[in-house]
């Protein structure tokens, strides 16, 4: 048991049905879930919250089809699902990138019930256990990063803008916060892949978007985003 779920056992309430207990509670307000689909999982601690979800933790309990060969570790991004389109929308375009090794995986889908009633909708992802660039570089004290991880990191990222690219869509996101560190199998995890993460504002490269209303990040907008609300693919280098 690891920390993140110490604590946590599973209740069934039909047999199609799982409850996720706090077991650490004293009353029913600290159940997690109720699985509507019979896909065993827990919902562990918070990795984060943006505008188009929160993602946690989550151990897999009991392979379905869509998660079969997964590991038991994935990344859960969960909304309401009456809030859900943006989510449903990004669960798509990572379907539509799926055999890009540097797009974040996606495993599927479901749909739960939360402690306050409130249906969820959930996308499983790939757990990216080295964190963001944006921690990278934030452990670099300063110092930034070494030159030939500069070199390594940058060809990957833009390999996967080129396959995105290339499909017919922009990020409209790119910034170090949306690069996730996942390890590198081949080296024994030693390593990490850089991989591209958080669609919620992919577009499709003619998509126009009306001004204030366009998607991105102040810090990183591009001159032609900020004056004639135009992001087009140059606008992701």
């Amino acid at each position: 048991c690891t920390k993140a779920t110490a604590g946590l056992k599973r209740k069934r309430a039909t047999p199609n049905e799982i409850i996720v207990v706090d077991d650490s509670a004293d009353d029913s307000d600290h159940y997690l879930t109720i699985s509507l689909s019979g896909c065993e999982w827990v919902r562990g601690l918070m990795l984060g919250q943006g505008g188009f979800g929160s993602v946690y933790l989550g151990f897999e309990k009991k392979p379905r089809l869509c998660l079969k060969g997964v590991s038991r570790i994935v990344a859960v991004k969960s909304t309401l699902a009456s809030q859900a389109h943006d989510l449903m929308g990004e669960d798509i375009l990572l379907y539509i990138f799926r055999h890009c090794p540097f797009v974040i995986n996606c495993y599927g889908e479901d749909e739960t019930i939360g402690a306050d009633g409130h249906h969820l909708f959930n996308v499983f992802l790939e757990y990216a256990d080295g964190g963001t660039m944006a921690d990278l570089i934030e452990k670099s004290r300063g110092f930034g990063l070494r030159e030939f991880q500069v070199r390594k990191y940058t060809e990957s990222i833009l390999k996967g803008i080129k396959y995105i690219h290339e499909r017919g869509f922009v990020h409209c996101d790119l910034k170090p916060e949306n690069i996730l560190l996942v390890s590198d199998t081949s080296s024994g995890g030693a390593r990490f892949v850089p991989k591209i993460g958080d669609l919620g504002l992919t577009k499709k490269a003619n998509q126009k978007w009306e001004k204030p209303s366009f998607g991105g990040t102040p810090m990183y907008l591009s001159p032609e985003a900020v004056v004639y609300g135009i992001q087009q693919y140059p606008y992701d280098i």
